[in-house]
């Protein structure tokens, strides 16, 4: 018997149940505030309303019923959400305040059995992450619902997310206040069963992790940054403080390159290793030879991890012996920005310092398809401090173009020496220089090396990609015991130390730029930040001594710095 409501619809036997579910849904649409606690009396009676439309698989109803209710009841941060959430062809939208979805732990019926995950991140942007994502989503999509939780940017994104995502964005004030809570509340709401962090370098984002424990969501953080790199930058203090307590409440953590897994599982156990898929866009049919002599660097060269100087300092070597080499430049970029931190001269200053002639170089700027760019390099340098991954070695090696780095955290899983391409030490101009010149000129050399990168980028196919990913996902839904999901995910995705002497040289002397770089004065102005970061510091390696007081930063950095050293050596060698 369908159910009247009194002075909208009558009760009426002979009404079609489609029918009546139409004009149902009409009605509790146009309900204002008032009708709707008139008629159900209490929030508590919503919420059972809304399980009893959900139980007549009354979802357009169910839909409009909890939209207006969470809608009226909520005025105090206005912002729309479109979320496709019954079915694929529904949108619902919200405005809502984060104490009534955390009251309101409603779970919408799923339209099948399959496994919910929700992937949230900082930011939609144009970037690497957004292109590893999209890469994930098509190699996931016919496994899983997939969700993506995001704030507004006033940037438009030239990466579009698939409609077979369903996309919610919040405000950014909402963003910065509450997305720990709201992570959680759309998870709870939604019925996910696994959150994956993108990027996990807000500190809100940090805590979901922690709030999310005692509820049946499985977490994972995947990172695509250097382990480091927020230990370096006084802008993430907040990362610093909260990021060890959040990743040993994670169900698995990720990195792209085991370097940093190992370095994370000093003190964490549930790290893994996926690195992120080829851009399948990049298709070759066979290699070719490129006609000039050109030295490729892709990236954002607006920051100083990238140390366009060292570009520039390095082709001015080059073009002593091939005069004929060509350095093009892809990717954002400021000529009269400072080269460094601590240098007032511009990139244009140091062009002409260096005696770089204008028709040598090409700054092309922000590109749709640098693809056209591989295809004519010979030589793809890369001269950053750290990288997270560094996706241009593999976009560059499926072109068939080697690569001449300087050493960076973790670039032994890309490059291998003389086989894909060239390591040399950081800072060592002269010697990278000279592998640019030996593959500019050996045509040969140049091929065999190329030859190696196309290999070894196969093992990053995205549909190899994306069977550890569900290879993770559903071991983590599906394995119940804590001991053997460990053992079932180092089976295939464990972290391995190739070199144990380099991990040790390489911490080693991370841990001596950090306490070096705390001492100095852009540090202290942060009231209380060099004093945490030691402490953090301190517990890098688990088992450090406890009684090691705050004497003073130097001598502290010492005894740190020693006694971490003997305990990460001792644990890396059993």
């Amino acid at each position: 018997m369908n159910k009247a409501i009194p002075g909208i619809i009558p009760a009426d036997d002979g009404m079609k149940k489609e029918e009546y579910d139409f004009a149902y849904s009409n009605a509790i649409r146009d309900l204002g505030y008032e009708k709707v606690l008139n008629h159900f009396g209490s929030i508590d009676h919503v919420i059972d309303h809304y399980e009893e439309l959900l139980a007549n698989n009354m979802p357009r109803s169910s839909a409009f019923f909890i939209s207006t209710v969470i809608k009226k009841l909520v005025l105090g941060h206005p912002h729309d959400v479109l979320m496709n959430v019954f079915s694929a062809n529904l949108s619902l939208q919200i405005e809502h305040d984060i104490d009534i979805l955390e009251k309101l732990i409603l779970k919408t019926k799923k339209p099948s059995k399959r496994t919910r995950i929700m992937f949230c991140s900082g930011h939609w942007l144009t970037g690497g992450m957004e292109r590893v994502l999209s890469l994930l989503f098509d190699q996931l999509k016919d496994d899983y619902d997939i969700f993506l939780l995001t704030p507004y940017t006033d940037t438009q994104s030239r990466i579009t997310v698939p409609d077979y995502v369903t996309s919610i964005r919040i405000s950014s004030e909402m963003f910065v206040k509450h997305f720990d809570s709201l992570i959680l509340a759309y998870a709870l709401l939604l019925d996910i069963n696994v959150v994956i962090g993108f990027m996990n370098m807000f500190a809100k984002q940090l805590n979901f992790y922690n709030i999310s424990v005692g509820t049946d969501i499985k977490t994972v953080a995947s990172n695509h940054e250097y382990y480091f790199y927020p230990y370096k930058s006084a802008g993430h203090y907040e990362v610093v403080k909260k990021r060890l307590e959040a990743f040993s409440n994670c169900t698995a953590i990720v990195w792209p390159l085991n370097f940093n897994a190992a370095l994370c599982g000093l003190y964490v156990k549930n790290n893994y290793v996926i690195g992120n898929p080829n851009n399948p866009h990049f298709i070759q049919d066979g290699l070719k030879t490129p006609k000039d002599e050109i030295v490729l660097c892709v990236g954002r060269f607006d920051d100083y991890v990238k140390r366009i100087d060292r570009i520039l300092e390095c082709f001015a070597l080059v073009i002593k012996k091939v005069p004929s080499a060509k350095l093009v430049i892809v990717g954002k970029y400021n000529r009269t920005a400072a080269i460094s931190p601590h240098s007032p001269d511009t990139i244009n200053d140091l062009i002409i310092n260096l005696a770089i002639p204008e028709e040598s170089i090409k700054f092309v700027g922000e590109v749709n398809n640098v693809d056209e760019y591989y295809s004519r390099a010979k030589v793809l340098l890369l001269t950053s401090n750290s990288e997270g991954f560094g996706m241009v070695v593999n976009e560059a090696a499926q072109f068939g173009v080697p690569t001449v780095c300087n050493y960076i955290p973790g670039i032994e899983d890309l490059v291998v020496n003389g086989t894909n391409g060239y390591v040399v030490e950081q800072g060592d101009m002269e010697t990278m220089s000279e592998k640019v010149c030996d593959l500019l000129k050996n045509e040969k050399l140049r091929a065999k090396l190329g030859r190696g990168a196309t290999k070894l980028v196969h093992t990053y196919e995205p549909s190899i990609i994306g069977d550890k990913w569900r290879f993770l996902i559903d071991s983590i839904t599906k394995t119940g015991d804590v001991s053997s999901l460990g053992k079932r995910l180092n089976s295939r995705l464990g972290y391995k130390v190739s070199d144990q002497q380099l991990f040790m040289k390489i911490l080693s002397t991370e841990l001596n730029e950090i306490f070096y770089m705390a001492t100095q004065n852009a540090y202290q102005r942060n009231h209380g930040y060099t004093h945490t970061l030691l402490l953090k510091i301190k517990r890098l390696p688990r088992r450090l001594s406890e009684n090691i007081k705050f004497e003073g930063i130097i001598r502290t950095c010492i005894k740190i710095v020693s006694r971490s050293y003997k305990i990460v050596r001792k644990k890396v060698t059993k």
